[in-house]
């Protein structure tokens, strides 16, 4: 019966192990999937260590035993390193000098093969089901002792600290880790001083199958690789955003330093309190827990000296049954965006303020431009009218010169006419008819000459009375019988 504990371990830790494999993405998940094999191969080895019932092949497994003894711890101090986040002063030293001694150990071990130098004396004990080596170690094996309790008590340190150092949420993972690195060290100190709660003198293989059992336990319990806290760190730690954790009852579980600044009190003050506790002046977070659904919302706090605005967001945690089970509140300080919004609001209206004056300038100038345009337009047609009114007084001055030509040979000839004794006097009368109108025709070319400029105007006084008289008779000439025109003219008229 004594056997089925180890292989009940060595089933769970192979199968965490796996699991761990599997999730070798993770930054810490590799480490810990090579300290569970190391375990896992340990115990492996001492179930067929135990069931063997010679001395010589008892003495070859328990030699193999020693080098997953030395794995486990380094693979171990790697893990917790990883997990809690922390930074070696000077980690290539370190660990060039951790595989320095790891390469000596073990090639201590396969020395041992072939001549002993790690035990001064072995002896068989027989016992009921399975006999057991005991012997005395040397200094070598002592120097392996010392080398595995260095790197086992240096991550129960890093365990320790972290698990002092981290919030509510994750001390579980971190305490379970804890407990099942801390067994093996125990078995180790109750194997010094004698002490064995099995048949086997050496109680280490006991305790590592125990420690198996714990940390597999732990790994599907609290799930210690779904929630990787070295994210945490990078993420959440140094988010420029206050994140709050909070249970079904509204109790503040987490906060990391951000929030911690906003709210501006510390993290051990507020965690375990309710919220109407810790957000004294956010009265609206306490309101908004009680929404079902998601929230976004901007908020404004007034200060004694000064107003901020927070970006709110709310989430609801719900587990598989669909129960609440939390809330998530991540809060964004937004004051320094929200003043350079109206900075470049102000900026913008500067702006849209000078493109409208600029704009009525350009509309002022275009219609002044239209303007000139339309008067230079003006301007040339009445330059193109003057032309054509030059043209046509050159075309009226060459006609007017012309026609006064004729019309002297006009009246030179009715004036001599008239000088002839045979003429009855209707037909003198129509001669100097013929001559006035010929002398009219006259003043006409010459009013013709002066328009085109070929002469120079000389005004006179005429009587308008004898002008319109000698055009009535001209006109009753003209006209038919059945028309009769009448004049009234000004007698008064000089």
């Amino acid at each position: 019966m004594h056997i089925i504990p180890y292989i009940a371990s060595l089933l769970v830790s192979f199968s965490v192990g796996v699991y761990a494999w599997r999730r070798r993405s993770v930054t810490c998940a590799l480490p810990f999937a090579t300290f569970v094999f190391a375990e896992c191969f340990y115990t492996f080895i001492y179930i067929f260590e135990l069931v063997s019932s010679s001395l010589e092949v008892k003495i070859f497994w328990d030699n193999i035993q020693w080098i997953p003894s030395l794995v486990a711890p380094t693979t171990l101090f790697a893990f917790t390193l990883n997990y809690s986040g922390m930074k070696l002063i000077k980690p290539k030293i370190v660990w060039r000098l951790i595989i320095v001694l790891f390469a000596g150990l073990v090639g201590m071990i396969i020395v041992d093969m072939f001549y002993p130098i790690l035990r001064s004396s072995i002896l068989l004990v027989q016992g009921e089901p399975y006999s057991a080596l005991t012997y005395q170690f040397t200094v070598f094996s002592y120097m392996m002792i010392i080398y595995i309790y260095l790197l086992v008590l240096s991550g129960l340190y890093i365990l320790l600290k972290y698990f002092l150092s981290t919030q509510y949420l994750y001390r579980a993972q971190a305490a379970t880790i804890l407990f099942g690195a801390l067994v093996p060290l125990f078995g180790s100190i109750l194997t010094v001083f004698g002490i064995s709660p099995t048949f086997q003198q050496d109680s280490t293989p006991f305790t590592f199958a125990l420690s198996n059992l714990i940390i597999g336990w732990g790994l599907f319990r609290y799930r210690i690789l779904d929630i990787v806290p070295m994210a945490r760190t990078t993420v959440i730690e140094q988010m420029r955003a206050g994140v709050f954790v909070l249970d079904a009852q509204q109790r503040l579980l987490d906060l990391n330093p951000y929030a911690a600044h906003i709210i501006n009190q510390s993290a051990k003050d507020v965690i375990g309190k309710k919220a109407n506790q810790v957000f004294l002046k956010w009265k609206f977070l306490i309101d908004k827990l009680k929404d079902k659904n998601e929230i976004q919302s901007e908020i404004l706090i007034e200060d004694v000296d000064q107003k901020r605005n927070f970006d709110v967001t709310i989430f609801h945690i719900h587990d598989r049954h669909q129960h609440l089970s939390g809330h998530v509140i991540i809060v964004r300080d937004i004051t320094e965006k929200k003043q350079v919004e109206k900075e470049l609001k102000q900026h913008q209206d500067h702006l849209e303020e000078l493109v409208k004056e600029r704009t009525r300038e350009i509309t002022v100038a275009h219609k002044k431009l239209k303007n000139e345009i339309r008067q230079r337009q003006e301007l040339e047609e009445q330059y193109r009218q003057t032309q054509k009114m030059e043209a046509i007084g050159r075309l009226a001055g060459g006609i007017a010169h012309d026609f006064n030509n004729i019309l002297t040979a006009i009246i030179g000839y009715s004036e001599l006419l008239l000088k002839n004794n045979q003429l009855n006097d209707q037909q003198c009368i129509n001669l100097n008819e013929i001559i006035k109108s010929a002398r009219q025709a006259e003043a006409l070319t010459q009013q013709l000459l002066a328009f085109s400029r070929k002469q120079v105007l000389q005004p006179k006084i005429i009587n308008l009375n004898e002008i319109i008289y000698e055009i009535e008779k001209m006109l009753d000439r003209l006209i038919g019988e059945n028309i009769k025109i009448i004049t009234d003219l000004q007698s008064d008229l000089n």
